[in-house]
């Protein structure tokens, strides 16, 4: 990829850079899309869950509601702020992060019935309440915005990378920020897909989805301090 001389055109790198994006985009979108679709958004307030809207499959939840449980083939699991924490790595040890990742697939795994029972109340001290809901296909209107800012922040800080390489690809300062660029489809991406889940997803692809996440931050972090081992002089 790093290769000078003048038989592959810079155009034809941006075009290489291009395509690279749009695989992470789309494979980004189709992942956060893939999960079934309750209706609802969720935010955690204090060790509770609560239903900031609620539309779709869900509608009859009010806005404001705490979200107690949910209920799928004789399987109650009742839900928690740390549910909804959109790192894992925030975890103080790697058997929390274990925990956090099979906690996920058992959501995952109640959300994917073809019947979810949710058990909610409107009040602290009110009754509890229970509506039986039918899993839908996610819409792509259900993304949040952040999801779509990290598409294109990281996307854009690839191009503009990959254009200055594409320029100039003979310096090893610029095939640093080349790599930098390249690192940003690769960590920010799959936090995308994972900070933009209704609740859950199979924690297998969440693992995976956060080793890459790790490893494109260490990447983009190594290649940041080479920057200036190699620009604008040379040090090693």
């Amino acid at each position: 990829m790093f290769l000078s001389g003048s038989l592959v055109l810079p155009a034809r790198r941006l075009l290489v850079a291009l395509a690279y994006c749009g695989f992470f985009a789309v494979a980004a979108i189709g992942l956060a899309l893939d999960s079934p679709w309750l209706g609802l958004r969720l935010v955690p307030q204090g060790d509770g869950v609560v239903v900031r809207s609620s539309a779709g499959p869900s509608a009859q939840v009010p806005a404001g509601a705490q979200l107690v449980a949910i209920r799928a083939g004789g399987t109650t699991l009742d839900l928690a702020a740390g549910d909804l924490q959109e790192e894992p790595d925030v975890a103080d040890t790697y058997e929390q992060m274990d925990a956090f990742f099979d906690r996920q697939s058992q959501l995952a795994a109640v959300i994917a019935a073809p019947a979810v029972t949710l058990e909610w109340r409107e009040q602290a001290d009110a009754p509890l309440r229970e509506t039986t809901v039918r899993p839908d296909t996610r819409p792509m209107s259900s993304l949040p915005m952040a999801f779509w800012f990290q598409l294109l922040v990281s996307s854009a800080g690839c191009l503009i990378a990959a254009w200055v390489w594409s320029l100039r690809p003979g310096e090893w300062g610029v095939r640093m920020f080349a790599i930098t660029g390249a690192s940003f489809p690769a960590f920010a991406m799959p936090a995308a897909v994972y900070s933009a889940r209704e609740l859950a997803i199979d924690g297998g692809l969440f693992r995976t989805l956060s080793a890459l996440n790790h490893w494109g931050s260490f990447m983009f972090g190594a290649a940041l301090v080479s920057i200036f081992l190699c620009s604008p002089r040379r040090l090693v």
